[in-house]
């Protein structure tokens, strides 16, 4: 990770310097490509454990996410189906009681929630 990125952390949490890790590996022009290369750099599994990692992400028009496990056994998360209020969610299990509405985001890969249409205001 750059200097200027490393001294811009705000915390000390795993996801806030996977996010600033996956900036310099182009993140906003390959969003897979970066995640790819994000998890080159934090390198495979030690004797300490797996490495287990579930993300979701915005470039402020579409959501992304993805989940990845060096053992195979990722952390769940779930895209719904429409929802009630017409919207659609990320969740790490179904948040409704309705499991037949909510699928698995595979694993492994980039998955893309594209931009939903805004309502039109009355």
């Amino acid at each position: 990770m750059p200097d200027d990125l490393y001294d811009a952390r705000c915390g000390t949490t795993d996801s806030e310097m996977i996010f600033l890790t996956l900036l310099p590996n182009g993140l906003d022009q390959d969003p897979d490509g970066a995640m790819a290369a994000t998890l080159d750099a934090i390198g495979p599994a030690t004797d300490a454990g797996p490495i287990r990692l579930k993300c979701v992400f915005s470039d402020g028009v579409q959501i992304y996410a993805y989940r990845y496990a060096s053992d195979g056994r990722c952390p769940t998360l779930y895209v719904s189906g429409l929802l009630d209020n017409g919207g659609v969610a990320l969740a790490s299990e179904p948040l409704d009681g309705r499991a037949d509405r909510w699928t698995m985001v595979p694993a492994n890969q980039l998955f893309v929630l594209p931009a939903q249409p805004a309502a039109n205001a009355a």
